[in-house]
């Protein structure tokens, strides 16, 4: 589950660039992100406890999702 939960962290950041790489993707790329983040928020609210992220090691960002 973590590693989905860090390309739901990152690929917004990915998707922005490509749109301003590709203007013509825009509208598809936001919309699929917008539907991708609702059904992962869908599976996050089923599931049975939060899911606790360390990045950057001990010194880094706590992060609860």
């Amino acid at each position: 589950m973590i590693p989905l939960t860090l390309i739901w962290i990152i690929g917004p950041f990915l998707g922005a660039f490509l749109i301003y790489a590709i203007p013509r993707l825009a509208r598809l790329l936001a919309m699929a992100g917008a539907i991708l983040s609702g059904l992962y928020a869908g599976h996050r609210f089923i599931a049975d406890s939060p899911l606790p992220l360390r990045l950057l090691d001990h010194f880094g960002i706590s992060l609860l999702v």
